[in-house]
């Protein structure tokens, strides 16, 4: 959905809430990475293993936060308005490419883990 986001240029108000509705829906697999943690590790490390998982989720937002708004400063043409920078749209949409491409690096490494078949794997 990041991708129709971005490369739809001006959607109608009803599509772009559709469109960023189902993109919080498509978001709801994120938990399970929690269970997938705790069946990886040792029972005994659970409770460290969620925090983990969590910190790497608050992380994640934390560096791309900052990221996002280095690559808009690095797009910005120098309006200013009022005393606020102005971006055009141009720029937002190629900054926000950074929340497809971590999309797609989150798929990619979905290949790469073990099926725990909803048992400990790690004793």
């Amino acid at each position: 959905t990041w991708l129709a986001i971005l490369l739809w240029p001006q959607p109608p108000l009803y599509a772009a809430l559709a469109l960023f509705f189902l993109n919080g829906l498509a978001s709801g697999w994120v938990v399970t990475i929690f269970a997938l943690a705790r069946e990886l590790n040792l029972p005994r490390f659970g409770g460290s293993v969620v925090g983990f998982i969590n910190m790497m989720g608050i992380g994640a937002v934390a560096v791309l936060q900052p990221l996002t708004g280095y690559v808009l400063d690095q797009l910005w043409d120098g309006t200013i308005e009022n005393g606020v920078r102005i971006y055009s749209d141009q720029n937002i949409r190629q900054a926000f490419i950074l929340f497809p491409a971590c999309s797609a690096v989150a798929l990619v490494s979905c290949f790469f883990m073990r099926e725990s078949h909803n048992r400990q794997l790690v004793s």
